[in-house]
């Protein structure tokens, strides 16, 4: 099995090896044919921790650290203490020199740093496995923080994907894991994920369009990027003075603060999932800024999760079954957001999930994570063979993360009574925004074809009944009920058409000079319009009352 896999993608083949050696077991490791790559005392490595595991792959560089942060999603795979040990992945490795960062700004913008910038610091803000940040001012004064992606790193996750993508292929078509899991689709999903966030264009196209979605809440900032100066390798944006929530302590903030700023928050991020469709997707403490004036920045916008209007809907009934412990609606929202398989069993399902949300939502009703129970019903869905959208998987890490972040913030805070509230209020927007201008004036064409094709349909039902060629088909014929009910037709009928034409009649001579007029209206059109719209109402209250209303 190991003369698959390209030769060139060797020394990496032997990472993965170990890796998997550690943390995967023995089995998995036989079944990609890569044991073959081992030496001896490598075979000797054991198991380790979930911890282990992070270390492990931040140790691997760049494209690792982002499987980790993919993996912390993914609950249908991993145990709890996996999901948190890799959702705390630093990303933080040694800065590059300024002379390199200095000819990329260069060489992307075109002109020299000087000309681009009134200051540009040489000490790194920050530096992780892609980027570096560096603050630096412009020539109106303006401060920003300037990010510059790391030599070398798009080659280099380039070439572990693709050594990926051929272990991937063998899981999927050798092991029942892979069949079960489909390690290409994933690892698809990822590749996409990452080269998006490679593109520095994509993340300034995410902050305006959050700056727009969020504009209505003044306790929320999102940085401004200056598109003249951002290219596919080097972004420019605002920059926002403050701590982020990783690296405080205890919140500056009063109670009444704190719980309002919360607030905002959670109601912010269930507006971007259920009615904006494109939200943040990586809201983890060190990607939120407390700042100086005490609101809340969401930065480092390379990751955003997109929901389509038809998930958006799905998602929305999946939270509002959670929020009110509703078991049975929240385990059906969720199989309508999968795909089942042949060995799906939805009552041992649906079981689970009753078991798992009344649990939680019995004991832990005031401090309810919502994250972590829709991993826990993503889990339970694979268990049972059903597999779950990845941007449900996606929102379940999101919401973790919101979780953890909402406690550093507001530790007393009612996410339960908060979510009941705005998941109601975002459901009542939806139900009226649902009615647009467009779909309105489809019903009003439709409406209108349907009575332009009326006369015509009626003139043929009478002629057949003329004919005698109206024929019912009945197991038992009742003659004196048949006949009473075609008398009931016919005088309905006759009765519609008498109005439509006393209407129309009204209708045309309302337009005409006459000598005799009723409120500046001819006299014998205005009283057969009348007549006609009074017959009508009354022909219709009475058919709505005998067919609708006495009749169930």
């Amino acid at each position: 099995m190991f003369s698959k896999l390209d030769t060139r993608y060797l020394a990496r083949y032997r990472d993965i090896a170990l890796l998997l050696m550690r943390h995967g077991g023995r089995e998995l490791l036989s079944a990609t044919g890569l044991d073959a790559v081992l030496k001896p005392e490598d075979e000797a490595c054991q198991q380790k921790d979930a911890e282990a595991l992070s270390a492990d792959l931040e140790e691997l560089g760049p494209t690792f650290v982002k499987v980790g942060q993919l993996l912390a999603g993914r609950a249908d795979i991993l145990p709890k203490p996996y999901l948190d040990a890799l959702s705390r992945l630093h990303n933080n490795v040694e800065p590059f020199k300024f002379d390199q960062i200095k000819q990329i700004v260069e060489a992307e913008l075109g002109r020299p740093i000087e000309e681009a910038y009134a200051t540009f610091s040489e000490e790194p803000l920050a530096a992780a496995s892609i980027g570096q940040v560096h603050t630096a001012t412009l020539h109106d004064g303006a401060e920003v923080v300037v990010k510059v992606q790391r030599p070398g790193a798009k080659e280099t996750i380039d070439l572990d994907i693709r050594a990926m993508e051929q272990i991937a292929k063998l899981l999927d078509e050798h092991t029942e894991i892979g069949q079960r899991y489909r390690f290409r689709s994933i690892l698809r999903q990822f590749e996409r994920a990452l080269h998006n966030e490679l593109d520095y264009t994509n993340e300034a196209d995410n902050l305006e369009l959050l700056r727009r979605n969020l504009s209505g809440f003044d306790t929320l900032v999102v940085p401004l990027a200056y598109d003249e100066l951002t290219t596919h390798k080097v972004l420019t944006m605002q920059r926002i003075k403050g701590r982020t929530l990783a690296h405080t302590q205890t919140t500056p903030l009063t109670e009444t603060k704190a719980h309002a700023l919360a607030d905002d928050f959670l109601k912010a991020y269930l507006q971007q999932i259920i009615q904006d469709g494109v939200f943040h997707a990586d809201p983890h403490p060190g990607n939120l800024m407390l700042t100086d004036d005490g609101r809340l920045a969401l930065i480092d916008l390379g990751m955003v999760g997109r929901v389509s209007v038809g998930m958006q809907e799905g998602i929305l009934r999946l939270l509002v079954a959670l929020s009110e412990g509703r078991t049975t609606d929240a385990a059906e929202a969720c199989e309508e957001l999968g795909d089942r398989t042949e060995s799906f069993d939805a009552s041992e399902y649906r079981s689970n999930v009753r078991e798992a949300i009344t649990q939680d939502y019995g004991q832990n009703i005031g401090k309810m994570q919502l994250g972590r129970m829709v991993l826990r019903l993503t889990q339970l869905a694979s268990e049972a063979g059903l597999r779950v959208a990845p941007e449900v998987m996606l929102l379940g890490k999101t919401l973790s993360h919101l979780d953890e972040s909402g406690k550093l913030l507001a530790p007393d805070f009612n996410t339960h009574e908060a979510m009941r509230a705005h998941v109601s209020s975002l459901l009542k927007k939806k139900l009226v925004g649902s009615v647009s201008f467009g779909q309105a004036m489809v019903t009003a064409l439709q409406t209108k074809q349907f009575m332009s094709a009326l006369p015509t349909r009626i003139s043929k039902a009478l002629d057949i009944i003329a004919d005698n060629a109206f024929r019912v088909k009945v197991d038992m014929l009742d003659e004196d009920r048949l006949i009473e009910v075609i008398e009931k037709i016919a005088n309905r009928v006759t009765i519609g058409l008498v109005v439509a034409a006393m209407i129309l009649a009204g209708a045309f001579l309302m337009g005409r000079d006459a000598p005799h007029t009723l409120w500046g209206y001819p006299t014998i059109g205005l009283v057969l319009t009348v007549v006609g719209l009074s017959v009508g109402v009354l022909v219709l209250a009475r058919v709505f009352w005998n067919d609708f209303i006495k009749g169930s």
